[in-house]
C-alpha cells in the first residue's frame, strides 16, 4: 500500500487531486498471497483513476471479509471524481486494448491494457474486479481477492509504522568506511520513500546523491552528468529496470558502456544475482537496503 500510494502521490504532482487512503483495523496483519501482483492490480487501476480525474479525490481503502477454512476476501475499493464511464461501455472496459470514449479522451495515452490484466490477474487469485460508474461524476472500482490467513491478528497501522521507522533508523549508522575522493551517483526508484532512504545512506559515506523517479528521467540525468555509480530499481512502471539499463547502455555517451548499474530489487531468492548480471547489471542490492551489503558496493567500484 506505501509503495502505491508514494508512486501514486509522484503522479499526481501537477493535478489539484487529493490522494486518501484508509484501512479498516479488522484487516489481518499477515496474510499469504502474492504482494506483487496485488500491487501491479492497484497501481494499474489507481493509474487508470489519475489518468481521467484532473481534479477533485481518489479514495484507496482496504477491508476484508471472513471466509472458510482460515481464508478472507480482501476487498480494494478505488473511488474518483473523474470523468466516469458511459453506461454502455461498462462492459468493455475490461477488454484488451479497449480504451473506450476516445473522441472525449483523445488527449489521453495508453494501450488499454491496464484494467484487462488486472482483471486476469485477480481472477488467478480467486477473485474478480467490478465496476460502478456514473458518466461525470466518477467511478468506483471493487478488486476482490481470496488470501489464506497466516496471523489474523489485526492490522495495527500506527505500530506497523513505528516499526518501520526503528528499522530504517537502525539502517542509517554509518560505519567507518570512508571515501576520500568526491563520487556522484544516481538513484533511480519509482518511489519516493525509496529514494529519500537510499539518498540518506548514501550521504553518510560523504557521496553526492542525484534521484530519478523513472527510467526516462533517468536517461535524461545520465546524458547531462556522469556518474560513478547508477541503482537502478528493477520494477517500474511504464520502463522498467531492465530496459532502462539496455537504453542507457546503447546511448552514445562513451561512459554509458561502462558505468556500474545496481539493481535495486525486492526479489532476494537464489539464482536471481546471476539472472540480473546476465541481463546487464554489474551487481545487486535487495530492497529494503542493508548496510553491509551496500558498503560491498561502495567498496567495490568506488574505493
Amino acid at each position: 500500500m506505501a509503495d502505491v500510494i508514494n508512486m501514486i502521490h509522484a503522479r499526481l504532482t501537477d493535478k489539484p487531486i487529493k490522494l486518501r487512503y484508509s484501512i479498516d483495523t479488522p484487516v489481518p496483519s499477515i496474510l499469504y498471497g502474492d504482494a506483487l501482483r496485488i500491487k501491479q492490480i492497484l497501481t494499474n487501476i489507481l493509474g487508470n483513476a489519475v489518468k481521467y480525474t484532473q481534479e477533485g479525490f481518489i479514495d484507496i481503502s482496504v477491508s476484508s471479509q471472513k471466509l472458510e477454512n482460515q481464508k478472507i476476501k480482501l476487498l480494494f475499493t478505488v473511488k474518483d471524481t473523474g470523468i466516469g464511464i458511459k453506461e454502455e461501455d461498462l462492459d468493455n472496459i475490461f477488454g484488451a486494448f479497449n480504451q473506450v470514449d476516445t473522441k472525449q479522451n483523445h488527449s489521453i495515452q495508453g494501450t488499454g491494457l491496464g484494467l484487462a490484466i488486472a482483471k486476469y490477474l485477480s481472477e488467478l487469485m480467486e477473485g474478480n474486479i467490478t465496476v460502478n460508474s456514473k458518466y461525470g461524476e466518477g467511478t468506483c472500482f471493487t478488486i476482490a481477492i481470496s488470501q489464506t490467513v497466516i496471523d489474523d491478528t489485526p492490522l495495527d497501522i500506527e505500530a506497523t509504522i513505528n516499526n518501520e521507522s526503528q528499522y530504517l533508523k537502525s539502517l542509517m549508522k554509518p560505519s567507518n568506511l570512508s571515501i576520500k575522493q568526491k563520487n556522484e551517483v544516481l538513484v533511480v526508484d519509482d518511489n519516493k520513500m525509496n529514494l529519500i532512504i537510499a539518498k540518506k545512506l548514501l550521504e553518510s559515506y560523504q557521496i553526492t546523491v542525484d534521484t530519478a523517479l523513472s527510467g526516462k528521467e533517468a536517461l535524461d540525468k545520465v546524458a547531462q552528468k556522469e556518474y560513478a555509480i547508477v541503482f537502478m530499481d528493477y520494477m517500474m512502471p511504464e520502463m522498467d529496470g531492465l530496459e532502462t539499463t539496455q537504453t542507457l547502455r546503447n546511448l552514445d555517451i562513451p561512459y554509458c558502456k561502462t558505468v556500474p548499474v545496481v539493481a535495486l530489487t525486492a526479489n532476494a531468492i537464489n539464482g536471481v544475482k546471476e539472472e540480473l548480471i546476465t541481463a546487464g547489471f554489474d551487481d545487486y542490492l535487495t530492497k529494503p537496503i542493508v548496510t553491509h551489503q551496500l558498503e560491498n558496493i561502495i567498496q567495490r567500484f568506488l574505493t
